[in-house]
């Protein structure tokens, strides 16, 4: 430090009160016995005393009247300064060609497993450096000037919610304007992500925990862009979680037992409250979300119309930033020296045991600790740092999970253009093995999967591109009502489709590529697996007799939806003929199955519609009727075939008299 500089205080503040303290203990005993019979030695003694305290008095003022607010202005205008660095953000390995969201990348690292790269360093951005420095820097002078450890530690907070307000800025400018990122803002999505099986990568539920923001909702309707992210309410989520029955995300006709029971294939499924606890029942009930909200135009998307991985890239290394500060918190700011005994090292120096204050710790890897000694860690963090580190946790969760909600909305926006292309191969045309829409989606996501390898760790990449492979089969799976038309031909041609995606889709995820056998990374790579043989098999049940197909769903009605039974009789497949006593059958199987009666049909359907018509815009009606009643081309209501079409003409005066009724008391209220 310069001579004379106030940041000279904390390295002479500790050796003066300790020099104070002695030296009162000092002139006490020598006083008492050279001075003890003369007149007025108790009224000498008090004007020691005095004098020694003013100067340690003396010492106290000047932190607290000039060395605090030196260090308030000059952190403040360090933080700034960091914060308008061009690259604060920008994350490292990476060189952006051509602009923020539309360029090339050039991605600086190794090759690892199936060609991706191997996941190397932390994507940590230079904001979050500056944000572990500048904690260093709290904590050493809170240890230095022990009695005003309450008041760096507020300076301590106020800066870093300053910093989390900046990232929560930058997340917004790089994704709020896409269909994911309105996915992750929504609460009943957040609940469902909690209890997928992949949940345990991110290790524990506050990840899932959605942000306060004044323009953000929690309920199932879609989310307009966060001006800002702030606190989070984790103990509320916990409640939530555990307590309380999820909300229904799509409505099906056998409803969610349907979808346990599938999930289960025939044999139950796990199924509970809590965290990742309703296995694959969750996933799948999410992916058919996200095939619902498929967008239509690549403008919806991250990556846009040039399959640009710029901004996955920004969102991985901001989602790795943020959990690198939360780490930061607890290895820096910790005031429970027993909470790091397991590598048998003092951890915390120069001070006591439990303070107030800041407490600085030499190590801390999560790796290293169980997450109910990280979580009892974070609860012992002193002031308001615990709500700090949920809310870092809770951003970060935030990017991954809209990651992770991203690439399943590519794969539903690609495939799409799989189901609008035509379907009747003509045998010149077999050497066409698959659709070019397949081979780019391919490409796309196995280059944005190398690019976010390379920020993220290996657990959060894994969580992101665990999701891809078993969403892609189950997706081709739900195209086929979408299918026109399909032959012999085509139907080979979607088999090798679906041959092609496994192998290229499964190794994605870094954490399922390479595992031993009977490891819990072993089961999860043999379902994603079985999903592509169910798809398999599913269109190879168009090339069967109808009659077989009703005798399959009479003996294992629980190996596909209700749906996906259905629409295998509903598809045309040229010189097939289906009866309608053939399409009665099997929908009598399954309404047995799934304990369907036709009253229950009518009431759930017709309730759901009519409270989406009052409640919901006029433009959503026909989506929910179509969710509800529709199966194929036509509608099953009661047992009968009803036309679609005028289903649709009921609900369309149902919406035009609610319409005008609204109009009416508008105009009256007016």
């Amino acid at each position: 430090e310069r001579q004379g500089t106030t940041y000279l205080t904390p390295s002479i503040y500790l050796k003066l009160t300790n020099f104070v303290e002695a030296a009162l203990r000092v002139m006490k005993d020598s006083g008492a016995e050279v001075e003890a019979a003369r007149e007025g030695a108790k009224a000498r003694e008090r004007d020691r005393d005095g004098a020694a305290l003013w100067l340690q008095e003396a010492a106290q003022d000047l932190v607290l009247e000039v060395f605090l607010p030196q260090v308030w202005m000059d952190m403040r205008a360090r933080l700034t300064a960091a914060l308008e660095q061009p690259d604060a953000f920008k994350p490292p390995g990476i060189g952006l060609v051509g602009g923020t969201h539309g360029g090339a990348l050039a991605v600086h690292g190794g090759t690892g497993h199936a060609g991706l790269a191997a996941p190397g360093p932390r994507g940590v951005v230079p904001a979050a450096r500056f944000a572990e420095r500048m904690l260093r820097d709290m904590a050493g002078w809170s240890q230095a000037v022990p009695t005003f450890e309450t008041s760096f530690l507020g300076v301590a907070e106020n800066l870093l919610s300053r910093m989390l307000d900046a990232f929560a800025a930058a997340m917004v400018s790089v994704a709020a304007d896409s269909q994911a990122w309105r996915l992750a803002m929504r609460g009943d999505v957040a609940h469902a992500q909690a209890t997928e099986p992949d949940a345990v990568f991110l290790g524990d539920p506050a990840p899932f925990c959605v942000p306060r923001s004044s323009s953000s909702s929690t309920g199932g309707g879609n989310t307009s862009a966060a001006n800002s992210l702030g606190d989070v309410d984790l103990a509320a989520f916990l409640t939530t979680l555990r307590m309380q029955d999820r909300p229904v995300l799509v409505q099906t006709h056998a409803g969610r037992t349907g979808l346990e029971a599938v999930a289960g294939g025939g044999a139950g499924t796990k199924n509970g409250r809590g965290f990742a606890a309703e296995g694959e029942a969750a996933e799948i009930e999410l992916q058919l979300l996200v095939y619902k909200e498929k967008p239509h135009t690549p403008a919806q998307l991250l990556s846009g119309a040039k399959g640009s991985s710029a901004r996955q890239v920004a969102l991985a290394a901001l989602s790795e930033s943020l959990e690198y500060i939360s780490e930061a918190i607890i290895r820096i700011c910790t005031r429970d020296q027993a909470s790091f005994t397991r590598s048998g090292a003092s951890f915390v120096r120069g001070g006591r045991g439990r303070g107030r204050g800041l407490r600085q710790a030499a190590t801390f890897k999560p790796a290293h600790h169980s997450h109910k000694e990280v979580a009892r860690m974070i609860e012992d963090l002193p002031g308001g740092l615990p709500a700090l580190v949920h809310r870092c946790k809770a951003m970060a969760g935030l990017c991954v999970r809209t990651l992770r909600l991203e690439l399943q909305l590519l794969l539903g926006h690609s495939l799409h253009g799989l189901a609008l292309a035509s379907h009747l191969v003509e045998p010149g045309d077999e050497a066409r093995e698959v659709h070019p829409v397949v081979a780019g989606l391919t490409r796309v996501v196995t280059r944005i999967a190398e690019d976010v390898n390379t920020q993220l760790s290996a657990a959060r990449a894994t969580y992101v591109l665990a999701g891809v492979a078993p969403c892609a089969a189950r997706m081709a799976v739900w195209l086929l009502p979408e299918i026109r038309e399909i032959n012999g031909l085509g139907v080979d041609r979607m088999v090798r489709t679906l041959s092609v995606l496994q192998p290229a889709l499964i190794d994605l995820a870094p954490g399922l590529a390479a595992v031993s056998e009977g490891s819990a990374e072993a089961e999860m790579r043999l379902a994603r697996m079985r999903a592509y043989d169910r798809a398999r098999a599913y269109y190879g049940l168009l090339s069967a007799p109808c009659d077989e197909v009703v005798r399959l769903a009479t003996d294992h009605p629980m190996r596909y939806g209700y749906g996906e039974w259905m629409s295998l009789l509903t598809v045309r497949v040229p010189g097939r003929v289906v009866l309608e006593a053939q399409l009665g059958a099997l929908q009598s199987v399954l309404d047995r199955a799934h304990g369907l009666t036709a009253g229950q049909k009518i009431v759930t359907g017709l309730g759901t519609v009519l409270t989406t018509v009052i409640t919901n815009p006029a433009e959503k009606v026909a989506d929910v009727a179509l969710d509800v009643l529709k199966v194929g081309g036509q509608t099953l209501v009661a047992g009968a075939m009803i036309p679609a079409r005028q289903i649709g003409k009921v609900f369309r005066k149902l919406e035009e008299a609610v319409t005008k009724d609204k109009t009416k008391q508008q105009q009256g209220g007016e």
